[in-house]
């Protein structure tokens, strides 16, 4: 290695851009989502065509189709839904509505990370 000059190695921070806790939740806010479970989907109907069926109610940003059937054999899932004003009003406004000759049940997911404070603001203001 004659002749050659060493060179000094340089360390550089690499910002960290996983998930904190402490987010801002103003550079969130265009990203604010509700997800609903809703159960009893046509057994022929693909989650695009169920993403365009219920995009009448708003933007969603997601949809979901479990390969399984829940307990009672209906086919069950999730849409997410952007920028929801009232979650609990636009629940009510879906559930029930005909997707053929099926009924949906569409509930608040209760156990989704998206939805935290959702529920609970709720029945607060009951």
């Amino acid at each position: 290695m004659a002749g050659r000059e060493k060179e000094e190695e340089v360390w550089k921070d690499v910002p960290d851009h996983r998930n904190r806790k402490g987010r801002n939740v103003e550079a969130r806010k265009d990203r604010i989502v509700t997800k609903y479970y809703v159960t009893n989907f046509p057994f022929s109907f693909t989650p695009w065509e169920v993403s365009e069926f219920l995009g009448y109610y708003g933007e969603i940003v997601g949809t979901y189709i479990a390969r399984k059937n829940d307990r009672d054999g209906n086919r069950f899932g999730s849409v997410t839904f952007k920028n929801v004003k009232d979650a609990k009003n636009l629940e009510s406004e879906m559930n029930g509505i005909k997707m053929g000759r099926y009924i949906l049940k569409v509930n608040i997911a209760k156990f989704a990370a998206k939805n935290a404070g959702i529920l609970e603001a709720a029945a607060q203001s009951k």
